[in-house]
């Protein structure tokens, strides 16, 4: 439903299972150090949020979105069967239809349901306890209020998104249910406390109203009411529409005049999904746009009561054409707005796709021991930045050294290290070359290994020593460029090379076979000495196995 809504009405074509981010590919990761779920309840904020990350991600990064859209699915269906059960009456299909499109056709609800995930899990949770309750009010059994309890509970250790939502629902519960008001009263109390612990642990363990968090850190908070009206401004702004504010003020109108019932469930929903709003309003760096439709479900509810706010057939026809225009006019909005950060996130997820399918395809072409030098990948996502992932898809033996933007700090991890261009750091052993394109495809012509660029090299010390250069970017002008130092040196255990002369500045070390990237200084004409460094001094010239000269 959400893909195929938005090919059909908007001309953005969001594949519901594409990745794109670096938590994406994290995701995927978070069972491979092999710790066990129990670390999360000991370490981590949101514990049964990250149990559920894991196992989707253990789904691998093709199938990691497949439960959650199903879950984004099951939400907006529970709020419709919820509003069923308020009215006692069938939501006709169209109606839902425009609930739906409402909902699903929002790109940026696709958007945000990649990078929230637990709160669209959270979400489903809370609408389910909603259920229970509404069971309890109209027929009470002994597991209702436990089972409401421990269903808050999950979703409070899921994501806090909806606590505003589950402490409005629940005070507008003990307002209205005169019969119902002291379980009301108590499963508010409860529920309070366990949100209040939730905030506490998530303090505790993680930067969430964490007093030495910067001003400009992301997940800074800031409670003064003037932070908060902005935040609450700004978003708020992201989810109502003119058109969506003319459709839902149109149908609250004439069920103030004809039903107030259904004018109270539906200004209650809308409240309720603006509450959904609060909780990211108290952080001022992290106010992005697909945050805003937190409260999409219930802020839309209202579209569901279309057909029952108008007594005559011809009221209610026209009353519902007037609101399928203003959701048409809705959805023709979302495909205008935002179109610059739309594309940049389609451009993302092309890219993720491009590379995660080159990866796949050396994983099966090459041995599984291989070494890389992964070069020309400088997207602020990709999956060389996770290195749980990568050895996840392509295996703990594998080893690649990445060359990175100097802007992203150098790390070591199992299977990948992050190494910046001007480093003298000594890729590990192997003569793989991986040049990417700017979609994430490996480049057109990129061989294993790659061919030898040219140099001059006086091997005359030893007939089967080897000392070569190749570029990163094979056909490149070689002038100021980053360059890649091989040697293979068979029976000798460790050597050194030096720059300019035997005894020159040291560039790198390591076994009989080796490679180590230049910095841009490695100018035409420049030296490299391959000197034997296993027993004695290495500086000596008869130490000498070899010299390569750029040219």
């Amino acid at each position: 439903m959400v893909w195929a809504l938005s090919v059909f009405f908007l001309d953005h074509k969001f594949d519901p299972l594409a990745f794109y981010h670096n938590d994406h590919y994290a995701y995927v990761g978070l069972h491979t150090d092999g710790y066990g779920m129990s670390r999360y309840f000991k370490l981590y904020p949101r514990p049964f949020g990250y149990v559920i990350l894991e196992l989707c991600g253990r789904l691998g990064i093709h199938w990691l979105f497949a439960p959650l859209f199903i879950f984004a699915v099951a939400n907006a269906a529970l709020a419709a069967t919820l509003v069923e059960r308020l009215i006692g009456k069938k939501i006709p299909v169209f109606s839902f239809v425009s609930y739906s499109a409402l909902v699903f056709a929002n790109p940026w609800y696709q958007v945000h349901v990649k990078s929230d995930p637990l709160a669209v899990f959270s979400l489903t949770l809370i609408l389910i306890s909603f259920h229970v309750w509404r069971s309890f009010v109209v027929r009470p059994q002994p597991w209702h209020i436990p089972a409401i309890v421990v269903l808050v509970a999950f979703s409070s250790f899921i994501k806090e998104s909806y606590f505003c939502v589950i402490g409005l629902f629940f005070l507008i519960e003990l307002i209205t249910q005169k019969g119902r008001r002291r379980p009301a009263a108590l499963v508010l109390l409860i529920c309070s406390a366990i949100m209040a612990y939730a905030l506490h642990r998530s303090s505790q363990t993680w930067r969430l109203f964490h007093g030495e968090a910067l001003p400009t850190d992301p997940y800074y908070t800031d409670l003064h009411p003037a932070a908060l009206i902005h935040g609450f401004a700004t978003l708020g702004r992201y989810l109502v529409y003119p058109s969506l504010a003319v459709g839902i003020a149109l149908i609250l109108f004439f069920a103030w005049r004809n039903d107030k019932r259904l004018f109270w469930i539906g200004s209650a929903s809308v409240i309720l999904g603006l509450a959904a709003l609060l909780p990211n309003s108290t952080l001022p760096n992290h106010l992005e746009q697909q945050y805003a439709v937190l409260g999409s479900e219930l802020f839309a509810a209202p579209i569901l009561l279309t057909w029952f706010v108008i007594k005559n057939a011809r009221g209610r026809w026209l009353v519902t054409g007037a609101v399928t225009l203003a959701t048409a006019a809705t959805i023709v909005k979302y495909s205008h707005t935002s179109r610059a950060e739309l594309a940049w996130v389609q451009e993302q997820q092309s890219f993720a796709a491009h590379a995660v399918a080159s990866l796949e395809k050396i994983r099966n072409e090459t041995p599984a021991d291989s070494k890389f030098l992964v070069t020309a990948v400088d997207r602020p996502y990709n999956p060389f930045y996770a290195d749980d992932f990568i050895e996840t898809l392509m295996g703990p033996a594998r080893f690649f050294t990445v060359i990175v933007p100097n802007g992203i700090p150098t790390s070591a991890g199992r299977v990948t290290q992050l190494v910046h261009a001007g480093d003298p750091v000594s890729a590990q052993a192997g003569s793989n070359l991986l040049v990417f394109d700017t979609d994430g495809s490996l480049k057109h012509g990129q061989t294993w290994p790659p061919s030898v660029t040219p140099a001059t090299t006086d091997n005359s010390h030893s007939a089967e020593s080897q000392l070569w250069a190749t570029l990163p970017d094979a056909g490149a002008d070689q002038n100021g460029r980053v360059q890649i130092i091989h040697w293979s040196v068979p029976g000798v255990k460790n050597v050194e090379i030096h720059m300019e002369s035997p005894s020159g500045k040291l560039f790198a070390a390591g076994g009989a076979r080796g490679q180590a990237t230049t910095g841009p200084w490695a100018q035409p004409g420049l030296k490299f000495f391959l000197q034997d460094a296993t027993h004695g001094d290495s500086t000596l010239p008869n130490r000498t196995l070899g010299v390569l000269t750029l040219k």
